[in-house]
């Protein structure tokens, strides 16, 4: 349910706000200044006030995707610092059995984004598996194919890929 959702929420979106959405979802983290650059590096800008109008734009058009895989844009009290960043909402949201979890894989996909908070927003192959196998022995049953596509959607990265 939570790809699809997705999917659906991108549908209306530019190649250029994915762009933007894949990086912050790459690192987990972007903070105003990296994430101005990536929105221009796209082509999202405006002349008067770049930040402002690039960010709500962004937010505009990508708040459903944000809200699917459960990113979420913290503003300071001051309003000069906008940080998007990767919450405990998308554990929850998986976690709330809307997806059909048993509990045992509620408590792997826990570890893991707990892992990745820690990790500055990825996990290596081998923090990865040692989590997976850790859910796994905990049941006596394999993982989640859930654990499996933050693979695939980037939150984990390959031998590969460093």
């Amino acid at each position: 349910p939570m790809a699809a959702a997705y999917v659906r929420a991108i549908e209306p979106m530019t190649d250029a706000h994915r762009q933007v959405l894949h990086r912050i979802m790459a690192k987990g983290v972007i903070s105003q200044s990296k994430f101005v650059r990536a929105a221009k590096a796209a082509g999202l800008s405006a002349e008067d006030d770049p930040t402002e109008v690039v960010v709500n734009t962004f937010l505009d058009t990508v708040n459903p995707a944000l809200d699917v895989i459960g990113l979420e844009l913290e503003s300071a009290v001051d309003r000069t610092r906008h940080v998007i960043c990767l919450s405990n909402r998308l554990a929850d949201e998986i976690v709330k059995g809307a997806h059909g979890l048993e509990e045992w894989e509620a408590d792997a996909v826990r570890s893991i984004f707990a892992a990745m908070r820690d990790n500055g927003g990825s996990l290596s192959m081998a923090q990865f598996d040692a989590l997976q196998h850790k859910g796994k022995r905990a049941s006596g049953k394999a993982p989640h194919l859930l654990l499996s596509r933050l693979l695939d959607e980037g939150y984990v990265r390959s031998p590969a890929e460093g």
